[in-house]
């Protein structure tokens, strides 16, 4: 019988893209409270994964207060740009 090939398993790397919008300025959207927070949480979530799940985790944080997005990231901030 032949032998098996031992097969290398290599991790996939992980790209996120988080976006917590927690105010909108049209007031017929409802408002959402944490939804910044929960952005953050989930990032340090994802981030905690790398090496173990994922050989790398990359991830994308912006928070916003309605319509199109034209503030920092909480990278920038953290950052003191």
């Amino acid at each position: 019988m032949g032998r098996r090939a031992t097969a290398e398993i290599v991790k996939p790397k992980m790209y996120a893209l988080l976006i917590g919008v927690s105010h909108y300025k049209d007031e017929s959207v409802p408002q959402l409270n944490w939804a910044d927070k929960d952005a953050e949480d989930l990032s340090r979530i994802l981030k905690a994964q790398k090496g173990r799940l994922y050989r790398d985790v990359e991830v994308r944080l912006r928070e916003g207060h309605g319509g199109p997005y034209r503030g920092r990231t909480l990278l920038d901030r953290k950052r003191g740009k």
